[in-house]
Formats: C-alpha cells, sequence, structure tokens
C-alpha cells in the first residue's frame, strides 16, 4: 500500500512570515514590528494551509460517498454452484469440531446501505478571495520562493515608497500654501503696522505743535501779567504819591521827594512797555 504523500505549509508559512515581518519592521521601525509581522504571515500561512487541506478532505469524503452508492445500487452477483465434494473414507469418530458461522458475501451485500446521494455533490465554488490567494500561492511555488518573495517584498517597499512620497507631496504642498497665507498677513500687518506709525508720528508732530503753542501761549500770559504788575505798580506809586503831596499840603518834604522818586522808577518801567 503506497502511502500518500501530505502537502506542506512549511515553503508558505517561512515565505508570509519573512514577507510580512519586513512589512512590519517597515511600518514600525522595530523589532516587535517584525515579529508582529512575522507571527501574522505564518498564523496566515496556516489558516490558508487548512483551509486548502480541509477542501481536500471534503472532495475526499464526497468520492468515498460516491463509491458507496455506487457499490449499493449494482446487483447482487449469483453465487456459482459448489462442487460436489468426492467420496472420502469414513475416519474415525472424533469430537464435533466447533464451527462459527461465516457471513457470505450475500448478506453483507443484503444490508441496507447508508443512504447517499444518487449523484455526487458538486464541490463549493470558491470564492473570488479564495481564487486570488490560490493564484498567489501558485505564482508563489510556482518558480524560485525566495526571488518571487523578494519581488513581492520590492513591489510591497515600491507601494510604501509612492505613497510615503504622495503623502510628503501633499504635506508640502499643505504647508507651502500655509506658509504663503501666513506671509500675506505678516505682510498686511506689516502695512497695517507702518500706517499705525506714520499715524502716531503725525498725532505726536500734531501734539508737539500743541505744546509749543501752549507754551507760547503762557509765555504771553506771564509776559502780560508782568506788564500788567509793573503798569499797577506804576499807578499804585501815582496814587502813593499823591497821597504824600496831598498830606503835606503841597510842600515837598522828604516823604513827597521819597514817592516821587518811587513812581519816576515804576513809571519808567511802565513806558517802556508803551
Amino acid at each position: 500500500m503506497q502511502i500518500e504523500k501530505r502537502p506542506s505549509s512549511t515553503g508558505a508559512s517561512w515565505g508570509l512570515a519573512i514577507l510580512l515581518g519586513i512589512v512590519g519592521v517597515s511600518i514600525q521601525q522595530s523589532v516587535g514590528g517584525f515579529v508582529f509581522g512575522a507571527a501574522s504571515g505564518f498564523l496566515l500561512a496556516q489558516v490558508l494551509f487548512l483551509r486548502s487541506r480541509s477542501e481536500a478532505l471534503d472532495r475526499q469524503l464526497q468520492d468515498v460517498k460516491q463509491r458507496l452508492a455506487n457499490i449499493g445500487s449494482a446487483p447482487a452477483a449469483e453465487p456459482a454452484p459448489e462442487p460436489e465434494p468426492e467420496p472420502r473414507p469414513q475416519p474415525a469418530p472424533a469430537a464435533p469440531p466447533i464451527t462459527r458461522p461465516v457471513p457470505r458475501v450475500e448478506t453483507l451485500l443484503s444490508q441496507p446501505m447508508p443512504d447517499a446521494p444518487s449523484e455526487p455533490l458538486p464541490p463549493p465554488e470558491p470564492t473570488a478571495f479564495d481564487r486570488g490567494v490560490a493564484a498567489f500561492m501558485a505564482w508563489l511555488k510556482g518558480g524560485n520562493p525566495l526571488a518571487r518573495a523578494g519581488i513581492v517584498i520590492l513591489s510591497i517597499l515600491t507601494a510604501l515608497f509612492l505613497v510615503t512620497t504622495g503623502v510628503f507631496t501633499t504635506l508640502f504642498i499643505t504647508r507651502t500654501s500655509q506658509a504663503n497665507d501666513l506671509s500675506d498677513q505678516v505682510t498686511k500687518l506689516s502695512n497695517d503696522l507702518g500706517a499705525s506709525n506714520k499715524k502716531a508720528t503725525d498725532l505726536q508732530k500734531d501734539l508737539d505743535s500743541t505744546k509749543r503753542d501752549l507754551t507760547d501761549a503762557n509765555a504771553k500770559n506771564d509776559e502780560t501779567a508782568r506788564q500788567r504788575t509793573v503798569l499797577a505798580d506804576c499807578l499804585n506809586a501815582i496814587i502813593d504819591e499823591n497821597k504824600a503831596f496831598a498830606a503835606a499840603h503841597g510842600v515837598e518834604t522828604a516823604d513827597v521827594k521819597a514817592k516821587e522818586a518811587i513812581t519816576n522808577t515804576k513809571c519808567d518801567q511802565a513806558s517802556r512797555l508803551l
């Protein structure tokens, strides 16, 4: 009896483990990523192998049921007539042997067989995913597994590179647009700041001019007050001189002369203002 050689999943397990391990380490950039990817690839290979193995066992079971149905539906063969035994000399009487009933073929065939469908059930049609996985595994096992695994790895790395390039290009365009917007805002704020500074300078000039005008006005007021004081002193000196002259009854006394000297001094200052 020839022993059936069972298919092995070692090659596919190693291939998917290495492949997904490289993918995991390229994503996470760590040993944990490689271990996680390798474990995922190994489990995926085992799941695919068990799926294909269960489908093969299902087909074998359908084949056995078909054979049993064919045996049950075939007519029972008529037993050939047994030849008559030749006469033999009577042996010495001995103890009768113990005989056991031997089942006949007719008896076995007459027993009811398990119900089986008259026609074998067609195997379930594989889905598109199953066909794709089967085609990929057949392609991976068809030639050199390491070379084809390398092609798959390079394809995945190329796809990752393209995706990364697209992401970084999008980020670059987005950042450039944001930078342009910020530059426009800075330019606008600079212009507004320049206008505000100019306005503040103009206001400062107006304030300085107003301060100068106020200083001039204060100076004029002070001068006017001084002139008024000088004039008032002159008038007061004249009044005092007249009072002293009236008190002396028209005689120029020393007091009158002193009052006259004060009057002359103060009125000289007043005359300079006129």
